[in-house]
């Protein structure tokens, strides 16, 4: 059955009136729920800055070279693990090592002549003292001798005094007396000559002792010469070995190899050329640089922050959460750089020094009416600053009119 075209239309504006009815009952719904999240809800204020950096706490410490010369060995690679002391790269140290060997060499005899010079002083001081010991003995034999030839030349001298009693008594004959007389003579001139031998051998004694004691004191001063030598060589030994160590670049701490330079063996490098930095063992932080605008009176520490390594997609992998520990208070390049303590690092981050990346800080929590209302007053401000005028021919003549 056809419905009237008459009723259609009753019906479509009564359906029309029913819409708009539930239309007003929702506008202002719907204006009173937003005027409600404009005042009421927050909204958290963030400052990005897409130059971050992990990187060690303690300053990396570079590997310089502290003499030029030739590379020979290089016993490192980017990203190896190395103690203090380690030794990272050799120069060429040919002639230092054959300088060094002379050296040595020079030191080793002369501290040989300096050895068989002490011997002969020792033989010497030993010969001595048992000449010493023999003189003392052959004195004593000899004072007995004298003792004992004058014994014999008084005896003899008794003799004589009897045989002359003797004579004048008519006892004993002229010839006697001369026998004896010629015999006490001959007893006191033996003990005059043994005396005399005694005194010879003593000087003889004497000069030999004294002659061997200039021989141990020529010896003693030959090996005060050598042992100046020998310091001098071995004062040289550890000069070329000091020098021999500037040729090698060791490790200043232990930690990670985090630069390094192409450096192929047999290239010439100089003196205080950088070929590479140690990554101190330490904690890690975050190192970014702000805009002054986004900053200064902004960013304080102890805000969080969240960090996006470029080189893990954060969908995939989350981010590093921080805080901020410190701002630098004035301008490096035109940018305030601001340090990061990390607090959580997601377990699919293997963080390490030197990852790029980008860094949120929370700077507060507002509502987005004060949001509106604060981007509103800076476009007023800067809207309402004067542009300098633009330079032209009209400027010059003012300037050149003000001038005088």
């Amino acid at each position: 059955m056809a419905t009237p075209f008459a009723h259609t239309l009753r019906s479509l504006e009564g359906d029309r009136s029913l819409g708009g009815r539930g239309l007003l009952v929702l506008t202002p719904l719907l204006l009173l729920a937003w005027v409600g999240w404009l005042f009421g809800a927050e909204v958290e204020l963030r400052e990005t800055s897409a130059e971050a950096r992990v990187q060690a706490s303690a300053a990396r410490r570079p590997l310089a070279a502290a003499q030029a010369g030739r590379v020979s060995k290089v016993h490192i690679a980017l990203g190896d693990r190395v103690e203090a002391g380690d030794v990272l790269f050799e120069l060429d140290d040919r002639e230092v090592r054959i300088e060094l060997a002379r050296a040595a060499a020079r030191a080793e005899a002369v501290d040989a002549v300096i050895a068989q010079r002490a011997r002969e002083i020792e033989a010497e001081r030993g010969a001595l003292v048992a000449a010493e010991r023999a003189a003392g003995a052959a004195s004593s034999e000899a004072r007995a001798r004298v003792e004992a030839a004058l014994a014999q030349a008084r005896l003899a001298q008794s003799r004589l005094d009897e045989t002359r009693t003797l004579e004048l008594a008519e006892a004993a004959t002229p010839a006697e007396l001369r026998e004896t007389q010629a015999e006490a003579a001959q007893r006191l001139a033996a003990a005059k000559e043994l005396r005399s031998a005694g005194r010879r051998e003593r000087f003889e004694a004497a000069r030999l002792a004294q002659d061997r004691l200039a021989k141990i004191t020529a010896i003693e001063a030959l090996i005060a010469t050598l042992e100046i030598d020998r310091e001098d060589a071995r004062g040289q030994a550890l000069a070329l070995t000091a020098e021999r160590e500037r040729l090698r670049i060791v490790a200043p701490v232990a930690g990670v190899v985090g630069e390094l330079m192409t450096v192929e063996r047999g290239a010439w490098i100089e003196r205080g050329d950088e070929l590479g930095s140690i990554v101190p063992d330490g904690a890690l932080e975050i190192s970014a640089r702000f805009l002054p605008a986004q900053a200064v009176g902004r960013i304080r520490p102890g805000q969080r922050a969240q960090l996006r390594l470029s080189g893990y997609p954060w969908v995939e992998h989350g981010s590093v959460q921080a805080r901020v520990e410190s701002v630098a208070s004035e301008p490096r390049d035109g940018m305030i750089v601001v340090e990061l303590g990390i607090d959580a690092i997601p377990p699919t981050i293997a963080l390490v020094h030197g990852l790029p990346g980008s860094v949120e800080v929370s700077i507060e929590r507002t509502t987005p009416a004060s949001l509106l209302l604060q981007t509103a007053g800076r476009r007023l401000t800067s809207a309402r600053a004067p542009a300098p005028p633009p330079p032209g021919p009209m400027t010059a003549n003012a300037r050149g009119a003000a001038a005088p």
